[in-house]
């Protein structure tokens, strides 16, 4: 694997006719960001309205009383919030890199 595709940013690729651009990663990197402060500002927040938000009223509303329940529906609800982030940042990176590799063979 090179190592620069782990660049969180953007690297630089080939089109198929050898042309090269810089591919992004800032779709999913920005997602992936945004879910996580999003996560964190439910759980330490303060604000009354987003209160029905938070683990505990929900878990109050399904009934949840057992603690290893209560773990495992956040850790089921960060999960979701995971995937869905990088398919949306995915899909963004790729209407991003293709309109690039377009660019850059029109270029050359």
């Amino acid at each position: 694997m090179n190592i620069s595709k782990l660049n969180p940013i953007g690297y630089e690729s080939k089109t198929a006719k050898g042309n090269t651009y810089k591919k992004s990663n800032i779709g999913k990197t920005a997602c992936l960001l945004g879910v996580a402060a999003l996560d964190t500002s439910l759980t330490l927040s303060k604000n009354p309205a987003l209160t029905p938000l938070r683990l505990s009223a929900i878990a109050k509303e399904l009934g949840i009383q057992n603690p290893k329940a209560k773990t495992a529906l956040a850790v089921a609800g960060l999960a979701v919030d995971a995937i869905l982030a990088y398919t949306l940042g995915f899909f963004i990176d790729t209407a991003i890199n293709n309109k690039r590799a377009i660019k850059a063979d029109i270029q050359a």
